[in-house]
């Protein structure tokens, strides 16, 4: 399937849990958001994303306001998450959670009709429609038993959005979801006053967590993002990044599945958790991803029926794609290829092209000496052996106005030494006093500029005959390897013998990466990740470069032919006792049961139900599947949630 993007889409309760993580993969594809919120709605969640998406005032209780948000937004697709969203509590207000969660979605179809009929809708559903199951394992055709006052509303709700797709032939869509987790679950929410509560606990703030039936069971499950270990470096705008580097609002460099293209993009989120499942490596040439088993992998597979051809960009988490190669020969593992960056497009820097090639030819042939009171920079190359490269020197020095004398030696080296003043003016463009340094800044250059300089350092220390390039240092052959990566070259990087750094380039029609190794092991670390507007990141693992990404279940829903219903779940199911006792084991506390305290008042005996769905049809038609085991969630947010109190207190 390829990946749509530079569409509209408008998100009713956009500062919910689901409403926010929707938010974000929408502007990983590009999307511009629109967004709906009651004038009292916690913006916690959606604070980072509030420069990049709009807020509309629309009220559930009138078709007229919705009508409007939907002619102001001109939304393409309108995702409604707006709903009285705690199954106990609507006992307490049964009618209001009607007026919203039911009558709302009619209101919301209804100004859809009247005003654009091709909108497509996702309503979101819950697993509460099942309630008192009639089977253990529920699929799209169980019946429905909703046991309180908010499943009753969300079958309306449901029904609603059924009969509109047959009557008026919208392209109005079910999401199914069962309890879905993260750490921005509200704290009515059984599984975050758990891990709340642990965290304060663990902090010494408080002595006892109460809840209800320790017995009920749900199928607990989250879309999770995608992680690669802590010795992993991600793509910025001044080159790569590891975790303690990276801030929220960083501007990163990644890959546009859709135009083959390197974009610069936006850092939304950056995450941190534990990881005590498999890691997986893939290996190839120019090429090393270390990752967590929910990685997403972008790749296309050569096809069988057409000599030469290969299919679309495909999507698979890392576990998946290493089942599909572990076992074949090395030539098949060619019919898998994985992208690489191309194509960078960017707008040059206020600053002379010609200061990019002295740049490169400092970096490579440059000496700074450094005396008591002043310091000279000068720069060398040779008159006979490299005649162009020194006729280009001695232009671009009198274009820059730089004011030096020249030595020339037997040999016919000839060495450009600047006065002080000219050597001061150079330094300024360097982050120190250390001219084999890449500056930060340059990174953000355009694609021209870059050319440039990368051409000067080839011509200084390189031999475009062999496409190398050599050092004494690392970091320079690194921020080397980043220039030309930039530039869409694939290249490897090794050291010799004698210590001396190599970079090789890879032939640039050659724009694709193959996997030629792949591994699999047990690993307890932790791993990291960011979550950007186009929804990819380029990475460096020891020197090999990879690109990779995620994808999410709601928006697939709405990118199908035709609309549909459809269960989304884990296919487990585990007790409160369960997330209790993971809950306390993540914060590393024992005798969990001095802590829970049983409240008699919170148990309700109509909800003493279990509740397991099948996601086989979402799996097979959307290919979609859950990323995040239940200890992993429930880790994860008892992590979040110790961070949180360590930072705010209770």
């Amino acid at each position: 399937m390829m990946i749509d993007m530079g569409k509209t889409a408008l998100i009713t309760g956009i500062s919910g849990q689901d409403g926010s993580y929707l938010a974000e993969l929408l502007l990983q594809k590009k999307y511009t958001v629109f967004g709906t919120l009651k004038q009292e709605s916690d913006k916690s969640r959606i604070t980072p994303l509030l420069d990049r998406i709009t807020v509309i005032d629309a009220d559930m209780s009138r078709e007229e306001s919705l009508a409007n948000a939907i002619k102001k937004s001109g939304a393409e697709e309108v995702y409604n998450f707006a709903a009285h969203s705690f199954p106990q509590s609507s006992w307490g207000s049964p009618v209001a959670v009607a007026e919203v969660t039911a009558m709302g979605v009619v209101r919301l179809l209804e100004a859809i009709r009247k005003t654009n009929p091709a909108i497509r809708f996702y309503q979101a559903s819950t697993s509460e429609l099942f309630g008192k199951a009639t089977t253990p394992v529920q699929n799209e055709n169980t019946p429905f038993h909703p046991r309180n006052p908010y499943g009753v509303a969300k079958l309306y709700g449901y029904w609603a959005t059924v009969n509109y797709r047959e009557q008026y032939h919208l392209h109005a869509s079910n999401g199914i979801a069962f309890n879905h987790e993260s750490p921005q679950r509200g704290l009515e929410y059984v599984t975050r006053k758990i891990t709340r509560g642990v965290a304060l606990i663990h902090a010494g703030l408080s002595g006892e967590i109460e809840l209800g039936s320790l017995d009920a069971r749900r199928d607990w499950g989250f879309a999770g993002d995608y992680c690669v270990d802590l010795d992993t470096s991600i793509l910025t705008n001044e080159g790569f990044k590891y975790y303690d580097e990276i801030k929220t609002g960083d501007t990163v460099l990644n890959y546009n599945t859709k135009t083959n293209c390197l974009e610069q993009d936006k850092v939304i989120k950056k995450v941190l958790i534990k990881n005590k499942d498999k890691m997986y490596t893939f290996q190839g040439r120019g090429l090393k991803l270390r990752c967590s088993a929910n990685h997403r992998i972008y790749y296309q597979r050569k096809s069988k029926s057409s000599k030469g051809g290969w299919s679309n960009w495909k999507i698979c988490d890392a576990k998946d794609f290493y089942s599909i190669i572990k076992n074949l020969k090395l030539r098949t593992k060619y019919e898998f290829r994985l992208p690489h960056v191309q194509g960078y497009k960017n707008r040059g820097l206020e600053i002379k092209d010609d200061w990019f090639k002295l740049i490169g030819y400092l970096l490579s042939e440059g000496v700074l000496y450094d005396g008591n009171r002043s310091f000279r920079i000068s720069v060398s190359q040779s008159k006979i052996i490299n005649k162009d490269v020194y006729e280009d020197i001695n232009r671009t020095l009198k274009n820059l106005g730089l004011v030096h004398r020249v030595r020339e030696r037997s040999d016919g080296v000839v060495e450009f030494i600047f006065n002080t003043a000219s050597s001061e003016k150079i330094i300024s463009y360097f982050d120190s006093f250390d001219i084999h340094l890449m500056p930060k800044w340059i990174y953000k250059a355009g694609d021209g500029q870059l050319k440039l300089l990368f051409k000067a350092m080839m011509d200084g220390d390189g031999c475009w005959g062999t496409m190398r390039y050599v050092s004494k240092r690392k970091d320079l052959i690194s921020s080397f390897q980043t220039i030309a990566t930039i530039l869409g070259y694939r290249t490897t990087i090794h050291q010799r013998k004698s210590g001396i750094w190599e970079c090789t380039l890879i032939a640039l029609r050659k724009k694709y990466m193959y996997i030629t190794d792949c591994t699999e092991e047990d690993h307890n670390e932790n791993v990291w990740c960011v979550t950007t507007e186009n929804g990819t990141i380029v990475t460096n693992k020891d020197n090999g470069i990879a690109v990779s990404g995620n994808c999410k279940a709601m928006w697939l829903m709405l990118q199908q032919k035709n609309p549909d219903d459809y269960v989304i779940a884990t296919g487990e199911t585990h007790s409160v006792k369960d997330v209790v006792q993971t809950a306390f084991e993540a914060a590393g506390i024992k005798d969990w049961e001095k802590y829970v305290k049983i409240d008699k008042s919170l148990l309700r005996p109509p909800e003493k139900y279990t509740l397991c769905g099948d996601s086989s049809k979402a799996r097979k038609v959307l290919d979609w599947k859950p990323e995040v085991s239940f200890k992993e969630l429930i880790k994860m947010m008892v992590e979040a949630d110790i961070k949180l109190v360590e930072s705010k207190g209770n």
